[in-house]
C-alpha cells in the first residue's frame, strides 16, 4: 500500500489589524467604591511611601476593572490607609453587597518568600471585606527590580481583584478549582485537565478564563475578568438571595441538559452513546443513548441541587459519546459552562449542547470554525478524520508554515499564540489521506 497525498485545504484569513477593540465597559452608570487598608505594621515601615505605592495598586486594580465593567476603586492616600494586627470586618452576613459598598483589605506580613492567601466576606455593615491576604512587602509596581517581584505583586492585586470578584457573587465555587482533572475512565479519547498545557483541549473551549484574576495571576495587559465574570460583577440581578440559594439564580435546570449529536454536515446521529462520569473516578454515574433526532436530556445528577456551585467535586462532568463508526469523542463541562449560557447567552431555561462527530472514511478534514480569543490571539478547531492533519498558516498564500501536529482524530482546537504579531495571517488544513492498492 503506498499513500496518495491528498491536500484538503480550507483558508480562513484573519486581518489582525481590522479587528474590533475589546468590549468596552457596560454603557450607564459608573459605580465607584471607596477602598480602606488595613495593614500590618510591618509592612508600613514607611507610612508616606506606602501610600504612594498603594495607589499604584488601585490604579492597576482600575485598569482591568475599565476594561469590561461599571466598577471603580476610589482610594484616598491621606485618609484610607491605617495600621491593624486585626481584622477590621466581621463574618456575619450571607447576603451579597450590591452597590457603593465599602471594600476594606487586611494584610499581615508574610512569614515566608511570597505573598499568600486571601478571602472576601461581608458584615452586617454591607460592606466587602477581603481578609486572610499576607503579604510580603508593599511594592512599588515601577520599580519591580526581578521576576520574583514582579510575580509577588500581581499575586497581590490579581488576588484583590479576585475577592473583589467573589464580593460581586462571581466565581462561588472558584475557577481554579478545574485547573487539573484526571480522566480515569479508561475509554478513548482520554482527555486529562491540565490548565498547564498550553494546548489543553478543556482550556482551550474556555479561553478567556485563562486571564480571569478569578483563575488565576495574570501580569500587566493580561488579566482581564471574562464575560461571566463582567456581566456577574456588572448586574445585580443574581445578588438578591442568600449564598445557598445562589445556585438557582445563576444557571438553568442542569437536571435537564439537552444534548444533540450530529455529523459534520449536522446530520442527527441516533443511538449515538453518552456516558457520564466524575473527573478523578473510572465510575459510570449514568449512561443514555440518543433518539431518533439525535437528542438526549441528561440529568447531572447533583447531591444537592441548591448548594452545587459550592460543592467542588459536583462541579466538573466527563462525557464520552461515541457510535459506531465515528471517531468518539470526550467532552468537559462545569458549572460556569452553565451559567456563561443563562448569563451571558441569556439562555434562561436549558442547558444545550451540540456534539459533532467524524466519520474516518467519509469525511474530509476541515476548519470547523475560526475566532479571535482575547489578547488577539486565534483559535482553530477542525475536524480531522485520520491523525495525518495539521493546520497551517501563512502570511502570503505562498508559504506555509505547520502550526501544530498532534497524534489525534476527530475534533481538536488549536490555539494560535504567534497571531498578534502578524499583520495578516491566513489558515489552512492539510491531510495526508492513505488510499489502498495506489
Amino acid at each position: 500500500m503506498r499513500l496518495l497525498i491528498l491536500s484538503l485545504i480550507s483558508t480562513l484569513a484573519f486581518f489582525l489589524s481590522t479587528f474590533p477593540s475589546m468590549a468596552a465597559p457596560p454603557a450607564g452608570v459608573i459605580y465607584s467604591h471607596r477602598i480602606k487598608f488595613y495593614l500590618d505594621p510591618q509592612l508600613l515601615t514607611n507610612m508616606d511611601e506606602a501610600r504612594i505605592r498603594l495607589a499604584k495598586y488601585v490604579n492597576d486594580m482600575n485598569a482591568v476593572l475599565s476594561i469590561n465593567t461599571n466598577r471603580r476603586i476610589i482610594f484616598d492616600p491621606a485618609s484610607d490607609l491605617f495600621p491593624a494586627t486585626s481584622q477590621p470586618f466581621g463574618n456575619s452576613s450571607f447576603f451579597f453587597p450590591k452597590y457603593d459598598f465599602e471594600i476594606r483589605v487586611f494584610a499581615l506580613k508574610s512569614i515566608t518568600t511570597q505573598s499568600h492567601g486571601g478571602y472576601a466576606t461581608t458584615d452586617e455593615s454591607g460592606l466587602l471585606g477581603i481578609g486572610g491576604m499576607n503579604w510580603l512587602a508593599i511594592y512599588d509596581p515601577d520599580k519591580l527590580a526581578d521576576y520574583h517581584q514582579v510575580a509577588d505583586y500581581w499575586f497581590q492585586v490579581t488576588g484583590l481583584l479576585h475577592e473583589l470578584a467573589h464580593g460581586f457573587g462571581a466565581g462561588v465555587g472558584e475557577y481554579y478549582k478545574f485547573a487539573l482533572a484526571s480522566d480515569q475512565t479508561g475509554i478513548a479519547p482520554i482527555e486529562n485537565v491540565n490548565i498547564y498545557n498550553s494546548q489543553d483541549p478543556y482550556w482551550n473551549t474556555r479561553f478567556e478564563m485563562r486571564f480571569d484574576p478569578l483563575l488565576g495571576t495574570s501580569t500587566k495587559g493580561f488579566s482581564r475578568f471574562s464575560e461571566l465574570t463582567a456581566n456577574l460583577i456588572n448586574s445585580a440581578e443574581f445578588r438578591d438571595a442568600t449564598t445557598r440559594q445562589y445556585a438557582n439564580q445563576i444557571m438553568a435546570d442542569m437536571r435537564k441538559m439537552q444534548f444533540r449529536v450530529e455529523d459534520l454536515a449536522g446530520r442527527p446521529i441516533a443511538n449515538a452513546k453518552i456516558r457520564v462520569y466524575r473527573p478523578n473516578s473510572p465510575t459510570l454515574i449514568k449512561q443514555y443513548y440518543t433518539n431518533s433526532l439525535g437528542e438526549v436530556v441528561i440529568d447531572w445528577k447533583f447531591a444537592n441541587y441548591e448548594t452545587m456551585v459550592s460543592e467542588f467535586a459536583e462541579g466538573l462532568r466527563i462525557f464520552k459519546i461515541s457510535k459506531t463508526g465515528y471517531i468518539p469523542d470526550t467532552m468537559h463541562l462545569n458549572v460556569f459552562d452553565a451559567q456563561n449560557d443563562f448569563i451571558v447567552k441569556n439562555q434562561r431555561t436549558t442547558f444545550r449542547r451540540i456534539i459533532k462527530l467524524v466519520h474516518p472514511t467519509k469525511d474530509q478534514g476541515k476548519i470547523l470554525e475560526i475566532k479571535r480569543e482575547p489578547n488577539r490571539f486565534v483559535s482553530l478547531t477542525y475536524a480531522a478524520p485520520n491523525t495525518s492533519c495539521w493546520p497551517e498558516s501563512s502570511t502570503d498564500l505562498t508559504f506555509w508554515e505547520i502550526l501544530h501536529q498532534r497524534e489525534e482524530r476527530g475534533v481538536i482546537t488549536y490555539i494560535d499564540y504567534d497571531a498578534p504579531n502578524f499583520p495578516m495571517r491566513f489558515y489552512r488544513l492539510t491531510c495526508f489521506v492513505p488510499v489502498p492498492g495506489i
